[in-house]
């Protein structure tokens, strides 16, 4: 990646919730102590963070949050999904070749279920994060070393086949120092 050739120079306002309250028949906008696809437009968001593991959406909810910004017009909408320490229970090189393959099995499950039915359209705007949830800060797992960049790769690999785009935008949303983020974005499925 040349650094250089980024373009930083056009930020993106994206909020970190939005609640949706689908089909529950209630004034879309009298929404006390929640925040609304308009609330989010009228103060200039531009898209949602949607799937944080702190969170605690379901696949469902990050599913529907994920094609109903797009349909309220907030295209520029950021998915994370990762593993959980259950799923994987040990550092990614201690884990044998079967272990992998269950792990990547369910981060593609999460992503094939997140965007099921979800246009090209949708997913070309979208940024997609592999984001493990105990490979950020305040998941409990700091003893733990971070994901390294074998499994940052094969996890985006994965997650690339499964929205069946070569275009589509995967970034890492975990531990960062200035170090890992130059092996990160040397990688060839990572573009931030």
């Amino acid at each position: 990646m040349d650094y250089d050739k980024i373009d930083f120079t056009m930020p993106i306002l994206v909020a970190q919730k939005v609640d949706i309250y689908p089909g529950d028949g209630k004034y879309p906008f009298a929404r006390t102590g929640e925040l609304s696809f308009y609330h989010l437009k009228k103060a200039g968001a531009q898209g949602i963070l949607i799937g944080h593991s702190e969170a605690g959406e379901s696949l469902e909810e990050v599913h529907a949050k994920l094609q109903a910004a797009f349909d309220a017009g907030l295209e520029k909408n950021i998915v994370l999904l990762g593993e959980q320490w259950e799923d994987l229970g040990k550092p990614w090189n201690e884990l044998n070749d079967d272990e992998r393959s269950r792990v990547k099995g369910v981060v593609e499950k999460k992503c094939a279920k997140i965007f099921e039915n979800i246009s090209k359209e949708i997913i070309t705007h979208t940024v997609v994060s592999y984001e493990p949830g105990w490979g950020v800060r305040g998941s409990g797992k700091s003893d733990v070393p971070p994901p390294q960049p074998e499994q940052i790769e094969e996890m985006a690999k994965i997650m690339r086949a499964s929205l069946k785009s070569q275009n589509a935008r995967i970034i890492y949303g975990g531990s960062m120092s200035p170090e890992r983020a130059r092996e990160i974005m040397a990688l060839e499925n990572i573009d931030g």
